[in-house]
């Protein structure tokens, strides 16, 4: 298990300065295809910076995309519970705690009879 671990944190690590890396790339072609623009870009300056926004955002959401299905993935590996099924299995005890309280009612009614 321990072996798992290692091999799975180094996995994120690589993953994370992969994408570090390739965000940079994306960053660095960006910005080469506007200086190749010239003053074509410094005159549109909100359609270059709606440009940079947009590129941004791309990326991020693109990171966030990677990250969680890497976590995800290693959730499941390391057999954690999501906060669905931890919600799923708070409201099946809520529902058995209730059914026995409601049982023991009925023990003690009958106790009482007999």
């Amino acid at each position: 298990m321990e072996v798992a671990m290692n091999d799975l944190a180094k996995k994120f690590i690589v993953l994370g300065l992969g994408l570090a890396a390739l965000t940079e790339e994306k960053a660095r072609t960006f910005y080469e295809s506007l200086i190749k623009k010239g003053e074509g870009a410094l005159n549109q300056d909100s359609k270059f910076l709606k440009d940079i926004v947009e590129n941004i955002d791309k990326n991020s959401k693109e990171l966030e995309d990677a990250l969680e299905k890497l976590l995800k993935s290693f959730a499941e590996k390391m057999n954690l519970v999501s906060k669905d099924d931890l919600k799923k299995m708070e409201m099946k005890i809520a529902e058995l705690e209730s059914k026995i309280d409601m049982l023991k009612k009925e023990f003690q009614s009958e106790e009482k009879q007999d």
